[in-house]
């Protein structure tokens, strides 16, 4: 823009200006920008330099057999950089390696990347004949995407490939067993079962520890075993590490291999096969299954979310792709599973729905304290050795173990700096002499076990 324009568009009223950043640019003004050199680089590299460089790659790209070339370590920085620049033009890889002044400038051809093509075959009648004299173990292999044009029937995601089987009895130890009955979860065994039959969707509430993220999954696996029903279950998790440990566990409890009938898929590694009744999966990669949009759900039975309460993006989008393929699959089941969730809120979203609450396990709290620690497993640090030798020295008389140890506080083990430590003193360092006060503690609390 000229200073005669500038001048112009300045007279007129911002109504009729035109916006230049929106002007139309031929394409050679883009070419022409990337294709400039840096003023310095050119200083830097003669003339007659350039012309070589140019032979020099002119010959590099003619030959074939050559596909790697080293120029001389004698460049500076700024002729170095020319070169990656005409490297760049010519679609050439360049790399300087090594130090000064033994930098070496390497450029390479780029490997020939073939084209993909993709294509439809229509199989002959001849062709099916043969598939279908195959034996029935084989006939799962048969796709039917090539025997229709219509497009809305292909879906994508590897979840989702593969009808749902029937699975088969579990090989339940009997330490196993004893495990899974005492759990708290499993008192309510009949009664998930009977609100999955009965409901599209189902609210579990249960505290941690009760073993809904194991038990749940197996008891519809049982459950459709006995019944002869086919199921494909998808058991979404938050995180990678609880995937991979939650199905080694079923794996490990049901005696089956984990990979055949238990398996998992997270970001970069996956371990099922086709006939997998179970597969545990991290909520993103379920979404991304989910991709090609509802027809991803069509051989699946169940949908069990894990850990729903943990409220993050992809657990938002994953609830409302639910919603919506919910309509198109009246057979599919979603649990939603959490220790503590707004159960009020997921209701009304899914719109209705059966709420179980299954209560935890408590276990009993023992407080022990440091001293007791010490005395247990016998530790002795230089400092409760020293102060064992002196006492061992002095030879006190045996501590009545029915004494309180207040009682005690004018034993010879005792000095003012322990005596202030178990009083709490307002004039007690506990910087300076807490090391010295533990280990008369520990003594003491030692001799007094074993006297």
């Amino acid at each position: 823009m000229t200073n005669k324009h500038l001048k112009q568009s300045k007279m007129e009223p911002k109504s009729n200006r035109r916006v230049e950043k929106f002007a139309y640019k031929p394409r050679s003004h883009f070419k022409d920008r990337k294709s400039r050199v840096d003023p310095k680089c050119q200083e830097a590299t003669p003339e007659l330099m350039r012309i070589e460089i140019d032979q020099t790659f002119k010959e590099f790209l003619d030959d074939p057999d050559k596909l790697e070339y080293i120029f001389p370590s004698d460049l500076n920085n700024l002729q170095r950089k020319y070169i990656h620049h005409k490297a760049q033009e010519m679609n050439i890889i360049s790399k300087s390696y090594g130090k000064e002044p033994n930098r070496q400038l390497h450029i390479k051809k780029r490997n020939k990347q073939l084209g993909y093509q993709y294509f439809m075959v229509q199989p002959c009648g001849m062709t099916e004949q043969c598939l279908e004299e195959f034996p029935q173990s084989l006939k799962h292999r048969k796709t039917t995407a090539y025997q229709s044009n219509n497009a809305d029937k292909f879906f994508s995601g590897r979840l989702a490939n593969g009808p749902p089987t029937v699975p088969s009895f579990p090989k339940y130890d009997r330490e196993v067993s004893e495990i899974r009955i005492n759990l708290p979860i499993f008192e309510k065994r009949q009664e998930i079962l009977d609100a999955i039959n009965a409901n599209q969707i189902v609210v579990i509430s249960s505290e941690t520890g009760s073993g809904k993220t194991t038990q749940v999954p197996q008891y519809i696996l049982e459950e459709m075993a006995s019944s002869l029903l086919p199921c494909k279950i998808i058991c979404t998790q938050p995180r990678r590490i609880s995937t991979i440990s939650a199905a080694e566990r079923v794996s490990y409890e049901r005696g089956t291999t984990l990979g055949t009938s238990v398996g998992y898929h997270i970001r970069l590694e996956q371990k099922y096969g086709i006939n997998t009744n179970l597969i545990y999966c991290t909520t993103g990669v379920f979404l991304r299954n989910l991709m090609c949009g509802p027809h991803g759900l069509k051989n699946i039975s169940h949908i069990i979310l894990d850990e729903i309460h943990e409220r993050d993006k992809l657990t938002d989008f994953l609830l409302i792709c639910l919603k919506q393929a919910l309509p198109m699959y009246p057979n599919l089941k979603i649990i939603l599973m959490s220790a503590t969730v707004n159960i009020d809120k997921f209701l009304n979203y899914f719109g209705g729905g059966t709420v179980l609450s299954i209560p935890g396990r408590q276990f009993s709290i023992d407080v022990i304290s440091l001293e007791q620690i010490l005395v247990f497993t016998k530790y002795m640090s230089p400092k409760m050795r020293e102060q064992k030798a002196k006492s061992t020295e002095k030879k006190p008389e045996l501590i009545q173990p029915n004494v309180a140890i207040e009682e005690n506080l004018e034993d010879p083990l005792m000095d003012e700096a322990l005596d202030d430590y178990l009083n709490f003193s307002e004039n007690y360092d506990y910087k300076i002499h807490y090391e010295e006060a533990t280990a008369q503690l520990g003594v003491f609390f030692y001799l007094k076990e074993y006297r």
